[in-house]
């Protein structure tokens, strides 16, 4: 039995000896090749980083209106009424606005602007000064740069000579449709072009301070502006 069971012990041991001779190099060519994994692996990851990255990049922005905004403006302002035969060209000057979208098709604003207007054929110079309360809604998809513009305003106008002699001075109301275009050239930043037509009345007349009976003049007059703006989006 003695001798049996040694004979048992050593043929277990050849088969052991044998068995971690045929799996000892299948461990030995893994570890041998660990570096060559940890490299593919390596190079799997930073080709995802890379992709990552590129999508990133070519994702488009998206140009929000919402929020408060503020635009500074100049603009050339033509103004007539029948009354006075009146025409103003090449008048220019320049304004102020504040507003706040509602949601990116709709926002309201307050607009003040200022300037001096030139009369055709006299050559007589008026300031003029307009102030509007409007709402606007805005046309054009998130990612797209460009936004289009559509107003309604109602506005309060005065005017006055700047001659010394007769003193002229006009108040009065009016109400404007607008049209424009928006562009983003920068983060929040985009430059804009509007172009607005108005018709209203006169509310109060005066000459050398004396008030004139509205009931003997044409009360209508009619003006038009076109404006360039750098407009902020403050909370974008």
């Amino acid at each position: 039995m003695g001798v049996l069971s040694c004979a048992s012990s050593r043929l277990n041991s050849v088969s052991i000896l044998a068995r971690t001779k045929k799996i000892t190099p299948i461990y030995m060519s893994l570890i041998r090749r660990f570096p060559e994994f940890c490299l593919v692996l390596s190079g799997l990851l930073l080709v995802q980083v890379k992709l990552a990255r590129a999508q990133e990049r070519t994702d488009p922005a998206e140009h929000l209106t919402t929020g408060v905004f503020i635009y500074p403006s100049v603009s050339l302002t033509a103004w007539t009424t029948d009354e006075f035969n009146i025409s103003q060209e090449n008048g220019g000057g320049g304004g102020i606005g504040f507003g706040y979208g509602i949601t990116n098709g709709f926002s309201v604003f307050v607009n003040a602007t200022g300037g001096t207007l030139k009369q055709t054929g006299t050559g007589d110079t008026y300031s003029l000064a307009h102030l509007d309360l409007g709402a606007r809604m805005t046309l054009g998809s998130l990612v797209s740069p460009w936004k289009y513009i559509f107003d309604v305003t109602v506005s309060g106008i005065s005017m006055e000579n700047a001659f010394p002699k007769p003193e002229i001075e006009l108040e009065g109301r009016m109400y404007s449709l607008g049209v424009g275009v928006q562009n983003f050239v920068k983060g929040p930043i985009a430059l804009q072009a509007y172009l607005t037509a108005g018709w209203g009345i006169f509310n109060d007349y005066r000459i050398d301070g004396e008030e004139v009976d509205l009931t003997t003049i044409d009360r209508s007059f009619r003006t038009s502006r076109f404006s360039l703006s750098i407009i902020w989006f403050a909370m974008q």
